[in-house]
């Protein structure tokens, strides 16, 4: 009787390790990292343009966030931070 149990236990541990993936992927995609397409920040207040990696960045809140310069350019933000911007 006991090796009938064997298969079937070993079937359910199967289905609920399934189940388990199945539920994080609906439930918890996976989140793309918080810089991967934000190259570049604008300063809402100023219209500034930083680069990612400035050290003068603006606080969270007045924060715009682009992944190319030309696309910041289009936004309006054209007054490049001479600092992190080279310019």
């Amino acid at each position: 009787m006991s090796s009938k149990k064997g298969p079937i236990i070993i079937a359910l541990i199967a289905v609920a390790i399934i189940a388990c993936i199945i539920a994080k992927i609906v439930f918890f995609p996976a989140t793309p990292s918080p810089y991967s397409e934000k190259n570049y920040v604008g300063n809402k207040n100023n219209h500034k343009l930083h680069s990612i990696e400035c050290t003068q960045l603006p606080y969270e809140e007045n924060r715009v966030y682009f992944s190319t310069v030309e696309a910041a350019h289009a936004a309006g933000y054209t007054d490049e931070h001479r600092e992190c911007m080279g310019k």
